[in-house]
């Protein structure tokens, strides 16, 4: 009978040490969704790249953004520790994953700005690559920077500072075209061209803007806000890149051709020339 209950009190010993982490739910939710924005980035990628129609100028720049949204999406799960990861990473190693999420949501906002300006302006510059690659050698300048003075221990956040400077130019501009636009139709009788871009980066930037708002607001201003709240910013923020596939597919019509073609539907062939022009035509 002794030996049975010090067998018993061993075993509740046991037990009573096993720690068993609870991953909240809100954090659950919130890597469900960036796991789903992963997968419509992916296929936004994946189906500009397959149609060489669809290889339009715009596109690329879409898909640029899309690229560096999937690595966001991809480095989100563990910045929120949901795996415990980052309990086993050295200092170096977590410089490395915090800054490259800041370098990357800063090329994020960087694409989306570039399509945005594209879109308005309609420079057909034929030099897009050339944008592209400076765009990026900008990109990993700024990680890299960042990253370095994170290891070193420098306070100067490179990373996070670019992306406020270029979430705030994303702002006046989106703003600026809205009024823009509303005085050539309302003033100027204007006719009223295609409007996917300004839909598509309008739609990027709401959902961006409640998240990023808290984020800043808590860290320079010091209010707080509910826990849950900050959650539901969080998920609309991971929600913009399905938001920005069904917004693609309703409003631009080779997107949608070729989406339904996948689906067994039949697609006429169009020429990115043309194609072009049915994304960026606008009010001039």
């Amino acid at each position: 009978m002794d030996s049975a209950n010090a067998t018993d009190v061993a075993f509740f010993d046991i037990n009573d040490d096993v720690q068993v982490t609870e991953v909240p739910p809100q954090d659950i939710i919130s890597t469900t969704v960036a796991l789903v924005s992963a997968l419509a980035n992916i296929f936004m990628i994946w189906i500009v790249l397959k149609h060489v129609d669809l290889r339009t100028r715009s596109n690329l720049y879409l898909v640029n953004c899309c690229i560096c949204n999937f690595a966001i999406m991809l480095l989100i799960p563990v910045s929120l520790n949901l795996f415990g990861m980052t309990d086993e990473l050295s200092y170096e190693c977590m410089c490395l994953w915090e800054e490259s999420l800041y370098g990357m949501h800063f090329g994020n906002l960087l694409f989306a700005l570039i399509l945005l300006l594209d879109w308005y302006f309609v420079t057909h510059v034929r030099r897009h690559i050339l944008i592209i690659c400076a765009a990026w050698l900008l990109i990993l300048s700024v990680s890299t920077a960042s990253v370095s003075f994170c290891i070193f221990s420098l306070s100067y956040p490179v990373g996070l500072l670019g992306t406020a400077i270029t979430f705030l130019i994303l702002g006046i501009s989106v703003i600026l075209i809205h009024l823009l636009r509303i005085i050539k139709i309302v003033l100027l009788k204007q006719k009223e061209g295609s409007k996917t871009g300004l839909i598509i980066i309008t739609a990027y930037f709401l959902c961006w803007l409640p998240n990023t708002v808290l984020i800043y607001g808590q860290g320079y201003f010091r209010f707080s806000i509910d826990i849950m709240v900050e959650h539901l910013t969080l998920i609309l923020a991971y929600s913009q890149a399905w938001i920005m596939l069904i917004l693609l597919f309703v409003c631009d019509k080779p997107f949608r051709m070729y989406v339904r073609k996948i689906f067994g539907c039949e697609a006429r062939n169009i020429s990115p020339e043309n194609a072009d022009k049915e994304q960026n035509v606008v009010l001039l």
